[in-house]
């Protein structure tokens, strides 16, 4: 992002990533996914999915944001409502995250929403690369507990 052009904020590039998704994954239903808009200035500065939906339980979520505005507790902010809505909403029992041991803050950020780290997963799928990841989650149990009840 030379220059200081934030392409998230550029209409033509939100649109087209936008169609993108919805085209790869909206139709086979298996993501959600939102822009993140910065109320302030009216502009789109991350994204947030919820999607890898496993027997309609389970999911994992992952996110970004522009550098720029990291450390203001809006990623903090995005996951506790991405949680939210899969416990409340979907009524998952198990929401997941994979993070790079290194990201330090983002483990922070999930840990403060009550994802909990279950352990390292050596040489897991990250991107188009093999890497040891960190696994957090948060588990609703009462959710599951419905689930097999019905």
């Amino acid at each position: 992002m030379g220059g200081g052009v934030n392409l998230f904020n550029e209409e033509p590039h939100i649109s087209n990533w936008l169609n993108n998704i919805n085209g790869r994954l909206l139709k086979s239903k298996t993501v959600f996914t939102w822009c993140i808009v910065y109320k302030n200035e009216k502009r789109v500065i991350g994204r947030i999915d919820l999607g890898g939906f496993i027997k309609q339980t389970m999911a994992e979520t992952a996110y970004y944001f522009s550098p720029e505005y990291w450390g203001l507790g809006l990623a903090t902010e995005a996951v506790q409502e991405i949680t939210r809505f899969g416990f409340e909403e979907l009524k998952l029992h198990r929401i997941q995250a994979t993070v790079m041991p290194d990201n330090t803050s983002s483990l922070k950020v999930l840990k403060k929403v009550g994802f909990v780290e279950e352990g390292v997963l050596k040489k897991y799928p990250f991107g188009k690369e093999f890497r040891d990841t960190v696994m957090l989650a948060a588990v609703r149990e009462e959710n599951l507990d419905k689930e097999t009840k019905k």
